[in-house]
């Protein structure tokens, strides 16, 4: 009986499903993306081979950000930083900002272990053999590093897909609030919350099936 609910469910409301999905994964990725980006630099900046007088300021970072709900991060962004700015935030711009700098303080800490565990040893072969430090990054320690977390990143990026559930909070129209107006709507709760249940487990399937791919292709060419 709920099976025959959620397809007649996905029938009736497929377009605006759609319209949830393509908010959900944008948001997910842009979000992730200013993630991986930030949380990269700040993890070189922070790891044991290139502590400089900025790495207090990073770990200080990581600790604030992990230390607080990303719900207030997400309301923070939202309703405080325009007025500190001075610039209106729509709710998907609020959105991407508030997950992004939340997904950076954990790729910072995942990408600096990653760097951490590669062997100072090979720092030291290759400067050797003529690598600068920064070409001995680029091409030798960070590869291994991103193999070696490879697992722990798509790990974030699902966490990241998830948590935008939440923006649901500030009216962005993600895949919970078109289901929080489906219930409203069709007075079905079970049948719209096990819909986009269904959805979130397939998205999180196909990511993790490509995710699988990309890690044995790693493991192939390292």
């Amino acid at each position: 009986m709920l099976l025959t609910n959620v397809f007649a469910m996905m029938y009736q409301v497929w377009p605006l499903l759609l319209r949830g999905v393509a908010t959900t994964l944008g948001v997910s990725f842009a979000a992730m993306t200013i993630g991986l980006i930030g949380g990269t630099i700040a993890g070189i900046a922070a790891c044991n081979r290139f502590k400089a007088k900025l790495t207090p300021i990073v770990f200080g970072y990581v600790l604030v950000i992990r230390a607080t709900p990303v719900y207030v991060q997400v309301l923070i962004t939202y309703y405080m930083l325009p007025e500190l700015i001075g610039i209106n935030l729509s709710p998907a711009s609020a959105g991407v900002v508030a997950l992004g700098c939340c997904s950076s303080a954990y790729v910072t800490e995942i990408i600096r272990s990653g760097i951490n565990a590669v062997s100072i040893g090979q720092w030291e072969v290759s400067s050797v053999l003529g690598y600068s430090t920064w070409q001995t990054l680029w091409y030798i320690i960070l590869p291994q590093a991103i193999n070696n977390v490879f697992p722990a990143l798509v790990s974030e990026l699902l966490s990241v897909l998830k948590d935008s559930s939440i923006l649901s909070a500030i009216g962005l129209m993600e895949l919970t609030k078109i289901a929080m107006n489906m219930s409203a709507r069709t007075l079905d709760p079970i049948g719209a919350y096990a819909l986009i249940t269904v959805v979130y487990l397939f998205i999180a399937a196909v990511i993790s099936f490509g995710a699988k791919l990309i890690e044995k292709k790693l493991a192939v060419e390292t």
